[in-house]
């Protein structure tokens, strides 16, 4: 199998473990959300304010706003075992606190192409965290959250982190754990 087809192939699994955690938030916050507007008596279906019904309401309002968190926190999981779950439901969290919704125009660096891109870190992930020689190196190369950094393929399953005599060579395994975006 091709290295792009090895990646989707464990892209699908990682998702499907996202989703399969994230249904039963799905379930109860629609419930909750749901029979309150079936037994409302107000007109538009949102109960009226104080009620009780009103607080199973914004019960199920609720529970489906962690959809996303644990959407990402169990993606993360799936990837990293049980390390990966705060990061990931941390990420989801910031992900709906700025709007960015399911994706959140985050990409890993193993969809970078092939030739030189300006990115910018979104955050690290916890694999690479917990390699504090790594982590000075990627810092001296300027892997920073937030920051820009000009990231390459330098062959194939290898990325370059940064330019010149400081730049740092990853493999795409590891690579996988700095989540980028473009440049705004």
């Amino acid at each position: 199998m091709s290295e792009l087809g090895t990646i989707f192939k464990g892209t699908r699994r990682h998702l499907m473990s996202g989703v399969s955690y994230m249904i039963p938030f799905v379930v109860a916050g629609g419930i909750l959300l749901a029979v309150p507007v079936a037994l409302s008596t107000s007109t538009g279906g949102k109960p009226a304010d104080g009620t009780f019904l009103a607080a199973l309401f914004q019960l199920g309002v609720t529970g489906l706003g962690y959809l996303v968190p644990i959407f990402s926190g169990y993606v993360a999981f799936s990837i990293a075992d049980r390390v990966g779950i705060a990061p990931g439901v941390i990420g989801g969290a910031i992900a709906v606190s700025i709007g960015a919704g399911f994706l959140g125009g985050i990409v890993s660096l193993t969809e970078v192409p092939k030739d030189t891109t300006n990115v910018v870190v979104r955050r690290i992930g916890e694999p690479i965290q917990a390699d504090s020689k790594l982590m000075t190196r990627l810092r001296r190369a300027g892997l920073r959250p937030n920051g820009p950094l000009v990231i390459s393929r330098v062959e194939v399953g290898k990325m370059q982190l940064g330019e010149g005599n400081r730049a740092v060579s990853l493999d795409n395994a590891l690579a996988a754990h700095v989540f980028v975006s473009s440049p705004a």
